[in-house]
């Protein structure tokens, strides 16, 4: 069974914003389980998926945010913005 592949291209990654293009093949791609690290602890995150907010989200104690994401076929990119307070 094919279950597809992912290719991740970072494009910018700081304190402040991650960004990086997705691109999938295949005939099935399941949900992709993302944990990124090192952030600011306790602080507020917008997720972009093509430009459109799909969730806010608030980075643990210890600086860590996890969030699933399926994606869709060909390329999506996503975004992980720190708000402004």
């Amino acid at each position: 069974v094919d279950t597809g592949s992912v290719t991740l291209t970072i494009h910018k990654w700081t304190t402040n914003e991650m960004t990086w293009m997705q691109n999938s093949s295949g005939k099935q791609v399941n949900e992709l389980v993302y944990t990124i690290n090192l952030l600011s602890p306790n602080t507020s995150y917008t997720i972009l998926v093509n430009g459109k907010a799909i969730s806010d989200m608030k980075s643990s104690a210890e600086g860590t945010l996890g969030f699933n994401h399926k994606p869709q076929k060909d390329a999506n990119t996503l975004i992980i913005v720190k708000s402004k307070n």
